[in-house]
């Protein structure tokens, strides 16, 4: 993952999703965190992307969003401890990057990342 390849809102769904794994106390930052990031109010308020493209597929996102924050209350707490990106997660950022690249988009936006937490086995 190369920071400098990504969009500022992508970061941002980035850095939300690790501020959520540090407020639960989970060990690790997983997809379901940034799952939660991408469709929160706050993301969809933000002018974000995702919950619309959600929205055009037929997806409900209050059930989205109720779904994904039972699965993170089932995380494991771990105390004092800082959250590391777990192995699907870095997928997903990984993937991201050719996803961009086959739209032929510059940058990697949250619509990308999108594609690839569809396209990694995880929870999310």
């Amino acid at each position: 993952m190369r920071p400098d390849q990504f969009t500022i809102k992508a970061i941002e769904a980035i850095q939300n999703a690790e501020r959520r794994a540090q407020t639960a106390g989970h060990g690790e930052v997983t997809p379901v965190h940034l799952l939660a990031a991408l469709t929160s109010a706050d993301a969809q308020g933000d002018g974000g992307i995702v919950v619309p493209i959600l929205q055009k597929a037929g997806a409900h996102i209050d059930q989205i969003r109720n779904i994904t924050e039972s699965e993170l209350s089932r995380l494991p707490k771990v105390e004092g401890t800082t959250p590391t990106i777990s192995r699907p997660l870095q997928q997903v950022l990984t993937d991201s990057e050719p996803i961009a690249r086959k739209m032929k988009d510059e940058y990697v936006s949250t619509e990308h990342l999108l594609v690839a937490l569809a396209d990694v086995t995880s929870e999310a």
